[in-house]
């Protein structure tokens, strides 16, 4: 499960997403962080049970 391409380019997106918190700490970038960053968290989890199903 780890090695999943696709759950491996969300947790690279949420590495992203994090570093970019920190480079970009107030204005309108930072205000869209946080929604994307769940966005993705979603998509990691709904990834995960659709192969804890397989």
């Amino acid at each position: 499960m780890e090695n999943d391409p696709a759950i491996l380019a969300i947790q690279r997106k949420l590495a992203h997403c994090r570093q970019l918190s920190k480079e970009f700490p107030d204005g309108p970038t930072a205000k869209h962080i946080p929604e994307l960053e769940e966005e993705l968290k979603a998509e990691l989890a709904a990834e995960l049970r659709s192969l804890t199903r397989q």
